[in-house]
């Protein structure tokens, strides 16, 4: 990681919010993931919804959901957690860039963190055409009862949007092959005809 380029995001969060965080390509940067050197040239950065994104020449922000546990700091600037960087690059590189950079993380931080983070985060590329969404319910939604009630809330609009949810908890990570299949027989029920979802893409045990 260039000693410039840390400086540059120092510089940038001096002036913002003390919530803003490097997310993205930036924090995969920080966390010293390969990305494409184009995507040096503009820093990302968020900020914990509901608070409005940042505005600044040369800075891409986003409001984001994010749990203060997928937070961590990187030479002294808060950053995404590394796992959750990871699903944050699907939204941007292709897939070899994702999976070299998902290399890099493997080794850092081992298999089930990233497995965790996907179901958490989903590229919404896999099933946003037929209408679904995975939701982590961590066991903190369920014992929080202002957690519980926000997410409650965001289902009704989701579903108000005509998506449907499907949360996922330990339980369905402690056994995949039936969260598989129970996923499996909802996205046929809206036209899924593709080859049956491996099981393999979900072998947390």
């Amino acid at each position: 990681m260039e000693h410039t380029f840390v400086e540059r995001c120092r510089t940038v969060l001096a002036v913002l919010d003390a919530r803003v965080f490097a997310t993205g390509t930036t924090a995969a940067i920080l966390h010293g993931l390969p990305v494409p050197p184009t995507f040096r040239e503009a820093l990302e950065f968020g900020i914990p919804a509901p608070h409005r994104a940042v505005r600044r020449t040369g800075v891409t922000a986003r409001s984001l959901r994010i749990d203060e546990v997928e937070l961590t700091a990187v030479s002294g600037i808060r950053t995404t957690t590394l796992p959750r960087t990871w699903c944050e690059l699907a939204r941007t590189l292709d897939v070899p860039e994702l999976v070299a950079a998902g290399d890099v993380a493997l080794r850092r931080v081992g298999f089930d963190a990233l497995a965790r983070a996907s179901l958490r985060h989903p590229d919404r590329r896999m099933f946003e055409e037929f209408g679904e969404v995975l939701e982590y319910q961590g066991d903190h939604h369920r014992t929080d009862l202002r957690q519980w009630r926000r997410d409650r809330t965001r289902e009704s609009d989701i579903e108000a949007l005509g998506y449907h949810v499907t949360e996922v908890t330990q339980a369905d990570l402690d056994e995949p092959e039936a969260m598989v299949r129970r996923l499996r027989t909802t996205l046929r029920r809206r036209g899924w005809t593709a080859d049956p979802i491996p099981s393999r893409w979900f072998p947390v045990r």
